[in-house]
């Protein structure tokens, strides 16, 4: 029963370190808890508890007469076993929907995936990122070939998740707009119900297997498909709230700010995070505190990601990146519920990928 009392004295010393850390940015010390809290614990014994939770590497203690905050563990430790975020009220579900409503209706994927990230920055007051959902297991339904000039042709893609590739391309020598239609008409027969990444390799197989009057239209096919790129991802990243960062006390080190914008603006250490978690994502949400980010220019940084995604077919990466200092318990559950409203979105309209 002791050990159980202390290690519930432990968390509830912990949780309160953190929160007041991240509302006041100052160690905390004793005499602070003994006055914001109405613990039944003594001003000895919360001494001697924070003492301990500093010797198991969950707090640590800046300056030696100052209070103390809490380390990278301490975080985790907190985010794992501690905090249960609440399911946003329908109330704060209805806020976000409104916050996607504006009288020019959205119609370009990348505007929505813009849209998003703002929405998450307004809400949440961090730095926001969201990333191009993936194409690679959306499903083929339509394909038009559409001549712009002599050698120009515009092709549009239709796939089952409502997404729609718009792209401008110069025709191949052998390829004659007069034999477009046909191109067109095998590609719609043909590739119905194929998921995307598959469509290449298919047409490879079945160029081998038909020296007939199918050949050149097959042939066609492929080297229009080959020069569309259907599978490519262009792994655009979208942020925004970047000049928050820079207000947050932990970033006005020069050389932290500096390292960290460096990493935003490259964005591709950013991108094989949330890339890395997209393909190994057993949870809706993901949180990398500081010295576990493999980038030293973020080991400061916490990222906290959720998935969003329509009927497995479509799927990208949302979230924030911010001091390790923050409210795990709020931003949490706004992302997934911003993830819920955009995946809901998303299923319900078609909107257009340009290239």
């Amino acid at each position: 029963m002791k050990n159980k009392e202390l290690g519930l004295r432990k968390e509830k010393i912990l949780e309160a370190i953190i929160r007041s850390y991240v509302e006041e940015t100052t160690p905390v010390s004793s005499s602070f808890l003994v006055e914001r809290y109405s613990f039944k614990w003594s001003s000895a014994t919360i001494r001697n508890t924070m003492a301990q939770l500093e010797g198991e590497g969950l707090l640590r203690q800046p300056h030696t007469s100052a209070g103390r905050i809490p380390t990278d563990k301490g975080y985790r430790y907190y985010v794992d076993n501690i905090i249960k975020p609440k399911k946003p009220s329908s109330q704060k579900e209805i806020s976000i929907r409104r916050q996607y409503d504006s009288r020019k209706k959205i119609e370009k994927l990348e505007d929505l995936i813009e849209k998003t990230a703002h929405v998450i920055c307004a809400i949440t007051n961090q730095a926001a990122m969201v990333m191009v959902p993936k194409i690679t297991l959306n499903v083929f339904k339509k394909i038009n070939l559409l001549q712009l000039d002599k050698n120009r042709m515009l092709i549009v893609l239709l796939d089952t998740s409502g997404m729609v590739k718009n792209i401008i391309i110069n025709l191949p020598e052998n390829v004659k707009f007069s034999e477009l239609k046909k191109v067109e008409n095998f590609l719609n027969e043909e590739l119905k119900g194929f998921l995307l990444s598959s469509i290449k390799d298919y047409l490879l197989t079945k160029i081998k297997r038909h020296q007939d009057a199918v050949f050149n239209v097959i042939n066609n096919a492929c080297e229009i498909i080959n020069l569309i790129d259907i599978t490519h991802m262009n792994n655009k990243l979208f942020f925004d709230g970047l000049s928050l960062i820079m207000d947050k006390p932990e970033f006005r080190n020069f050389n932290k700010s500096c390292g960290i914008l460096h990493v935003l603006e490259e964005k591709t250490e950013v991108l094989e995070i949330m890339n890395e978690d997209l393909e190994d994502f057993k949870n809706d949400i993901k949180v990398h505190i500081g010295s576990e980010n493999t980038y030293e220019d973020i080991q400061h940084c916490s990222l906290i990601i959720s998935r969003y995604q329509v009927d497995n077919h479509l799927k990208g990466n949302l979230g924030v990146i911010g001091p390790t200092r923050m409210a795990y318990d709020e931003v949490i559950p706004v992302l997934k519920c911003i993830s819920h409203v955009l995946s809901d979105i998303l299923s319900k309209g078609n909107f257009i990928e340009t290239t």
